[in-house]
């Protein structure tokens, strides 16, 4: 039976900013993972760690409509890709 108070990792603040973004759009990281070709533990480790691949990350913001920068550093005049 697991413990009620298990420690979970804290999320890195990109992957705070990915996390946010994907449920914003109201999409499952699995329906993340099949718009850029990754596997919904791929997502969530990048919601968690904010590892993966460069290509990944430009493909998530594509889906996010954000851009790298505002992923990355969380600058509010960046959010949009546009």
């Amino acid at each position: 039976m697991r413990s009620a108070n298990i420690k979970r990792k804290p999320r890195s603040p990109m992957g705070e900013r990915l996390l946010t973004l994907r449920q914003q759009r109201r999409l499952t990281q699995e329906q993340v993972g099949l718009l850029v070709g990754l596997s919904q533990s791929q997502i969530q480790r990048m919601e968690t760690y904010g590892s993966v691949s460069l290509a990944a990350f430009i493909r998530v913001a594509d889906v996010y409509g954000a851009s790298l920068d505002f992923i990355v550093h969380g600058s509010p005049n960046s959010q949009s890709a546009a």
